[in-house]
């Protein structure tokens, strides 16, 4: 399933949701055409949408229309002098101007829980080729560019990964999380990279390469602490640790682990995740 009709068959769906929440069966109908979806991939965007699709979009997507239309402000962040992860935890509208890509980044996540990474891997790899590598060296001074396109290659290099792991091919899965952390050194916010290396540490492990596991996990909290706190990241390292250490028969450094992956869940809750960061269970 392409892109757009994985997109539309959740959009549909929030529409449906949305119409009986707010009372007006008019929104069950609200569309958003081929047309448009291509313009808003290639980050031809012009204003916000009408409103119905807005009231969708922000159901769907967890996100105000103005955070997902506005235009990147890369100067103001670092202005601000915090990382651009935590820019966006605070839900300042615009500040990444993660459009094109968040709305097919979340399509794609949402793809994979149904009907499983091996049916969506194909779509994923073809919009990485066709929309988000143009859009990374590209001098063009839109919404998708800079910062953003780094974070979009990045996220979607990493859930090719997964979803290659899932049919068998962790040949493919290796060499996807070797390129996502390569184009993670690009991006201001490390957690990007440190979340890259937790996959990989899981990867490790799941192939036999238990001491690789653990020192992978190692880098991604030694990476991690150079960054802003992200609590649940922390506990998955942690976990990817402790997963490790028990295989190679480390009991006491395992269970260390352990404690220091719940004491970093119990402020889960208090800390906003990273948007580079897709919940794990």
């Amino acid at each position: 399933m392409r892109a757009y009709e994985t997109f539309m068959v959740y959009f549909e769906r929030a529409a449906k949701e949305v119409a009986r929440l707010d009372g007006d069966p008019s929104l069950s109908s609200v569309y958003v055409s081929r047309t448009t979806w291509d313009r808003w991939m290639v980050g031809d965007i012009k204003g916000l949408p009408r409103r119905p699709t807005c009231r969708v979009l922000e159901h769907l997507l967890n996100e105000t229309a103005e955070h997902l239309f506005g235009p990147a402000d890369a100067d103001a962040n670092q202005r601000s002098g915090v990382g651009s992860a935590a820019v966006n935890n605070q839900r300042e509208p615009g500040c990444l101007g993660l459009l094109p890509h968040a709305a097919a980044m979340e399509s794609f996540r949402l793809a994979d829980r149904p009907v499983g990474g091996g049916h969506v891997y194909r779509s994923v790899v073809h919009y990485l080729n066709a929309v988000v590598a143009p859009s990374l060296f590209s001098t063009a001074d839109y919404a998708g560019g800079g910062e953003a396109a780094f974070g979009a290659a990045v996220v979607l290099t990493e859930m090719a990964a997964w979803m290659a792991h899932d049919v068998g091919r962790d040949d493919l899965a290796s060499g996807h999380f070797d390129r996502a952390l390569r184009l993670a050194q690009s991006l201001v916010d490390v957690t990007a990279g440190a979340n890259v290396l937790a996959g990989m540490s899981h990867l490790a492990l799941q192939t036999g390469r238990v001491n690789s596991a653990a020192d992978l996990a190692r880098s991604g909290l030694a990476r991690l602490a150079a960054g802003p706190r992200v609590p649940a990241l922390s506990a998955r390292l942690h976990a990817m640790e402790a997963r490790a250490l028990a295989q190679l028969h480390e009991g006491g450094d395992a269970r260390q682990a352990l404690d220091s992956a719940r004491d970093a869940l119990a402020l889960a809750r208090s800390v906003p995740t990273s948007q580079w960061v897709a919940p794990f269970d």
